[in-house]
């Protein structure tokens, strides 16, 4: 793998592997960004000022400077990925619409309330792929969440009895901005 990029007006390629850093021309450029990419070399170039390139490609190769094989990703396995939290966006509305929130004032861009059956199915997912991990986690986010507080509620009953099922311990997390806690909301997230 290599990376091909541009400082100050300076085409560069740069191995991380050998830590090879190589200051090219357009062509050579070109060339290094398509192979980079594993595509051909467009037939556009003239032939001889690609067999150039690709000769000082193969001379950079053979010396260990360019395009060198990372034996280390041969040894590394990556463990096996068993979640143990799940963030639901159970709303994308808010009741506040800041004009300056980052979530383009609550909608991200979108907007709308997640479905029950949505939520309790993104319930399954983190009890299955989550393996033997013991503790697993629910968090609920938004926009605001306590605009779908029904899903909220319905996804915490469904989520402690399978976890109860499973032997999980379960949490739940709530991002909030508390104007729509009346006396029973927060009860019930007491």
């Amino acid at each position: 793998m290599i990376h091909c990029f541009e400082i100050g007006g300076r085409k560069l390629a740069y191995d991380p592997v050998s830590g090879g850093l190589h200051d090219v021309d357009g062509t050579a450029f070109a060339v290094l960004s398509l192979l980079a990419c594993g595509e051909e070399v467009p037939g556009h170039y003239p032939p001889a000022e690609i067999a150039a390139v690709l000769g000082e490609i193969k001379e950079l190769e053979l010396k260990g400077s360019l395009f060198v094989k990372d034996h280390g990703r041969e040894l590394y396995s990556p463990p096996a990925f068993a979640p143990k939290a799940l963030c639901l966006m159970v709303a994308q509305e808010c009741n506040l619409r800041c004009a300056y929130c980052f979530a383009g004032q609550g909608t991200y861009g979108g907007g709308g309330l997640m479905a029950e059956n949505t939520a309790l199915r993104a319930v399954d997912y983190l009890m299955e792929a989550s393996g033997a991990v013991r503790d697993v986690e629910v968090d609920f986010f938004g926009g605001e969440p306590l605009l779908n507080f029904p899903v909220v509620a319905a996804v915490v009953e469904y989520g402690t009895r399978e976890a109860q099922a499973r032997d999980k311990n379960i949490s739940f997390t709530i991002t909030t901005n508390a104007l729509l806690l009346d006396g029973g909301t927060a009860d019930y997230l007491l």
